[in-house]
């Protein structure tokens, strides 16, 4: 149900911030997504990230996902990748565990955010919807 929950208000935010382009052409929505220490191909919520999207109606070519990963052995560079996500205009912005939900808080208090629910994030009140 967890999962459920945190698409539910992924997708509630996306709709929102892109809420005042109903009067004119429909914008592709772009999530910005800073995952930390793996690929795409070994991070366990990689795929069920666009898994859940999908299931919540979002088909493929329906979104744009900017994915920036923070390699472990460069730590030093996730507000520069956070910058990034930023710059590109994201309409929504997702941080998986805390090192990148902080460097997300840090880059922006405009671009409604979201992280992974984890006891480590609850306890720091990180979820935000500016």
């Amino acid at each position: 149900m967890r999962r459920r929950e945190f698409f539910t208000a992924v997708g509630g935010a996306i709709t929102s911030s892109t809420a005042a382009l109903a009067q004119g052409p429909r914008k592709v929505p772009r999530i910005g997504v800073l995952w930390q220490g793996q690929t795409a191909e070994t991070h366990p919520y990689y795929r069920p990230l666009r898994d859940g999207f999908k299931d919540v109606g979002y088909a493929e070519g329906s979104l744009v996902f900017e994915d920036r990963f923070l390699d472990k052995d460069h730590p030093e560079k996730i507000d520069l990748l956070a910058n990034e996500l930023v710059d590109l205009k994201c309409d929504v912005l997702i941080g998986f565990t805390l090192a990148p939900a902080l460097a997300l808080r840090r880059a922006t208090s405009t671009i409604p955010r979201s992280e992974e629910h984890t006891s480590e994030l609850q306890s720091h009140s990180f979820i935000s919807y500016a």
